[in-house]
Parts: structure tokens; C-alpha cells; sequence
């Protein structure tokens, strides 16, 4: 047993999880938004791969139409810049977004939002600067698509891809949540991983 001199008192303090919490929380729509949400990341999404696909296409085409005119349109220096502007503009947006959050005292996801429009801005710029036709092959988009559907081998291709997305797809997403929230990496940490799988493409 403790003792304390004459005139000298001791006080403690503790928290309970015994005790209800005070008031309610809202719960109302949260199915509605996350219906919503699911319905505009899926077109989002669908819409990105789309834009993907076309963008190689029309890289082919391009560097095609170069080795045609005699200049030298490589496809796969094409692909190392696409890789390095990845591998290095990631990390550059964690490392201003840690020194906005020193600033700040709180994070701020305005910087990679501004950079992200100011770039996109910049690529519409130069498009409508372009003004050759690239010829890229168009064909019956329905016909197509019933080929694709008829091919039992295409069909279990598209079934072992879809399955390796999703997988891919819950650990780019829940990757970055484990990283901040359970390890409290820094942001240019998050970015940096990016690079390692830009460079390991």
C-alpha cells in the first residue's frame, strides 16, 4: 500500500467505453450514396480503360505514319516517357502535398486536384493543335463485339482479367488506406510507390 505525507492528495482519471454515446449518428442515404458512388466509379472507370486502349492504338498509328515519312516513331520510347512521367510527377505531388500538410497542420488534397486539371487542361491545348488524321482503322463496333462473345477462349480470357482486376483493383485501393492510416507513411511514401511500379513495368 502507498502512503503520502500529511497534506499530500493523489488523483487519477480514466475513460470507460461502458458508458453509451451521447446522441445518434446519421445513417440516413448512405445506401443511396453508395449506389451512386458505385454507378459513376464503374462508368468512370469503364471510360478510362476505353481511353486507354485508344490512346495505345493511336500511339501505333502514329509512330506507323513516322516510319512511313522516314522519321523514327518509336513506340517504346513513347512508352518509357508515359512511364517516367509517372514514375516522377507521383512522388513530386506527395512531397508538395507533406509540405502543405506541415503548413497547414492538416492534409490538403487541393494540390494534386490543381495539378491533375492544370495538366489536363495542357493535353486539351495541345490536341486541338493537332490537325492530321491519323487514320485509325473503324469497323462494325456490334460485329465486333459478337466475334469477341462467340470465342470461348476470348471469353475465358476476359474472365481470368476481369478476376485479376478486381484483385488489383482492392489492393490499389485499400493499399494507400493501409499505408496512411494503419503505418502513418508520409505522402510522398504513397506517391513513391507508384514509381517502383512504373519502374517495374
Amino acid at each position: 500500500m502507498l502512503r503520502f505525507p500529511a497534506g499530500c492528495e493523489a488523483a487519477c482519471s480514466g475513460s470507460s467505453n461502458m458508458v453509451p454515446e451521447c446522441g445518434g449518428r446519421q445513417t440516413e442515404g448512405r445506401v443511396t450514396t453508395n449506389v451512386i458512388y458505385f454507378i459513376l466509379r464503374t462508368i468512370a472507370t469503364m471510360a478510362l480503360a476505353c481511353v486507354f486502349i485508344i490512346l495505345d492504338a493511336q500511339t501505333i498509328q502514329m509512330c506507323k505514319m513516322e516510319d512511313a515519312a522516314g522519321n523514327k516513331g518509336s513506340y517504346g520510347r513513347q512508352v518509357v516517357y508515359k512511364t517516367l512521367a509517372t514514375a516522377i510527377v507521383s512522388p513530386l505531388v506527395g512531397i508538395l502535398m507533406d509540405k502543405i500538410t506541415a503548413m497547414t497542420g492538416s492534409i490538403n488534397y487541393l494540390a494534386p486536384f490543381l495539378i491533375s486539371d492544370l495538366l489536363l487542361l495542357c493535353s486539351l491545348i495541345s490536341l486541338c493543335f493537332v490537325d492530321k488524321d491519323i487514320g485509325l482503322p473503324k469497323s462494325d463496333t456490334i460485329k465486333g463485339v459478337k466475334i469477341i462473345f462467340s470465342n470461348v477462349n476470348i471469353l475465358v480470357f476476359i474472365i481470368v482479367v476481369f478476376l485479376c482486376g478486381t484483385n488489383f483493383g482492392f489492393v490499389e485501393t485499400f493499399l494507400f488506406v493501409y499505408l496512411k492510416e494503419d503505418l502513418n507513411a508520409p505522402i510522398y511514401l504513397l506517391g513513391l510507390t507508384i514509381t517502383t511500379g512504373a519502374l517495374g513495368c
